[in-house]
């Protein structure tokens, strides 16, 4: 009897083994990667970087008609390997991504946002850094879009801000803004240095958001 179960045993071993180079084997022929998004994710969408990189944003758990239930985040990954993983903390809404050279390497980086919502669009930017091999977080900033907001663009991250506060709407948390102050950081290796700063007087009476909507958001 003993012999029957080793038996068994040993058949169902080399099923699965069969199963998984079976399916490793159609994997490549087809040419797809697998996700790497955590156990159990519900992949939102994949952005290619540089040479075999990609950025995935994912939701973990919850329900989609009330998407603060859920988990969210983003991988970045190199072939089969995860370089770097972000989970949003509880609440948050959605995450985003741009994809871009902030560091001026020619590869691309990646800027996330975690979209925490609320009255004044309320989120956290983080960028990320990529290297071959290597993908880190070098910067973590919280900012509201009735503030401004933070964009990925060839050369760095673009910081656009509100400054003064025009006095017919202090009554108003959320509004309004004389100046917009437009700034340029990339990343050297050690910080974010400035590039270029500008401001420029805002011509609308009431223009809201100041700096532009946060990634994800449609103008």
């Amino acid at each position: 009897m003993r012999s029957v179960w080793i038996g068994l045993i040993a058949i169902l071993g080399i099923g699965l083994l069969g199963a998984f180079l079976l399916g490793r084997a159609l994997e490549e022929a087809s040419g797809t990667k697998p996700s790497l998004a955590p156990r159990g994710a519900h992949v939102l969408a994949v952005r290619a970087l540089s040479d075999d990189q990609r950025v995935i944003t994912w939701r973990l758990g919850g329900h989609p008609e009330d998407p603060a239930s859920s988990r969210y985040g983003a991988t970045v990954v190199e072939g089969q390997m995860r370089l770097y993983t972000h989970r949003a903390r509880r609440a948050a809404e959605d995450v985003q991504v741009e994809t871009d050279d902030f560091t001026g390497d020619r590869r691309d980086d990646v800027l996330v946002f975690d979209a925490l919502d609320g009255s004044g669009g309320c989120g956290v930017y983080r960028a990320i850094a990529v290297t071959a091999g290597s993908a880190h977080e070098v910067s973590s900033i919280a900012l509201c879009e009735d503030r401004g907001a933070i964009h990925l663009a060839r050369g760095g991250l673009v910081f656009r801000l509100g400054e003064v506060k025009d006095p017919k709407t202090t009554d108003d948390i959320h509004c309004c803004f004389l100046f917009l102050r437009t700034t340029v950081k990339r990343w050297n290796g050690r910080e974010l240095v400035t590039v270029r700063t500008s401001r420029r007087r805002l011509r609308k009476t009431h223009p809201w958001p100041p700096g532009g909507y946060p990634p994800g958001r449609a103008a």
